[in-house]
């Protein structure tokens, strides 16, 4: 069946009630809402990249700050130019530990784990 034909098939739902089920969800049944959030974000990084971008660019950006990735790397820059090399190295360190957390949350490995939707848990 054709795009278009799907689309006459599905019923008419309005956003408030799209929003008001997806409120729901995430009360009733928080796996699953977390499982719906991953599509979302999956098919809208399909559908629009750019809107992907802006969203995820600025989630990524808060956290950045809320660690303070960018406060570390001004220290570190800042000991390299006083020659505090050790220092430095310290701070480099840190930023690569907090990257190197990230990257596991994000792999694709961390989302194969996610319960199978219609798993029982």
């Amino acid at each position: 069946m054709c795009d278009e034909e799907s689309a006459r098939l599905l019923p008419i739902v309005s956003a408030s009630g799209i929003l008001e089920f997806v409120q729901v969800l995430a009360t009733q049944d928080p796996e699953a809402f977390g499982q719906l959030v991953v599509e979302i974000l999956c098919r809208l990084a399909d559908l629009d990249r750019d809107a992907y971008e802006f969203l995820v660019g600025g989630m990524v950006s808060k956290e950045l700050c809320g660690a303070g990735l960018l406060v570390a790397l001004e220290q570190a820059k800042q000991a390299l130019a006083l020659g505090k090399v050790d220092q430095a190295a310290e701070r480099v360190n840190a930023i690569d530990v907090w990257v190197r957390s990230v990257e596991d949350l994000g792999s694709r490995e961390r989302l194969d784990l996610l319960p199978a939707e219609g798993a029982e848990g």
